[in-house]
């Protein structure tokens, strides 16, 4: 689910910003009034898009707190800031991944701001997810291989019966080899105690 984070101490921009997101299809967003705020939730919900009105916080430490935003949450970040200020910041923030908008907001451009970030999160979720299933292979493949020396060791089994044995338990019972591995490996190393 794509969810949002608005960040701005100023209550009609909020207001403002969740019109926007609204009249665009999205859901209404969380919202936050200071860093603190934001920090909390945070830690609570997992954000897809982080919306953050600069100034932001009182003090002069916006920077630290932007960058803690953007490493502690994957997130895309979108910073607001006045049209003075944009280039300087704009250039400091792109190598972090934060993407600015001057204001005023053009409406449109800013719907295709969200629309990327969308788009951009659901794919990165896609390798996100591609990347935990070649872990998941990457562990059955490493517990295979140890379940085998367990059996090459063991039971005086070559390389090629261990493997067949494995596989065989595995067909016969409709698991996993990757379970079988790990029942082999609980076996053998319960028995050592």
């Amino acid at each position: 689910m794509f969810s949002v984070l608005i960040c701005s101490r100023r209550k009609e921009n909020t207001v403002l910003l969740q019109r926007f997101l609204l009249s665009y299809g999205y859901q209404k967003g969380m919202t936050a009034s200071s860093p603190q705020q934001a920090k909390k939730l945070l830690e609570l919900h997992r954000c897809s898009l982080i919306i953050i009105e600069l100034p932001f916080s009182q003090n002069a430490h916006e920077m630290s707190f932007l960058l803690s935003i953007q490493e502690s949450s994957c997130a895309f970040v979108i910073v607001i800031i006045q049209k003075q200020q944009y280039l300087s910041i704009k250039e400091r923030l792109e190598s972090f991944g934060i993407f600015t908008i001057s204001k005023p907001l053009q409406p449109d451009v800013f719907e295709q701001f969200l629309a990327f970030a969308k788009t951009a999160f659901y794919r990165m979720n896609q390798f996100n997810q591609r990347q935990e299933q070649l872990v998941e292979k990457i562990k059955e493949i490493k517990a295979v291989d140890k379940a085998k020396c367990l059996l090459i060791e063991n039971e005086y089994l070559s390389e090629e019966a261990a493997h067949k044995q494995i596989e065989k338990t595995a067909m016969n019972e409709r698991v996993s080899r990757g379970v079988i591995a790990q029942r082999i490996i609980y076996e053998y190393e319960n028995r050592k105690e």
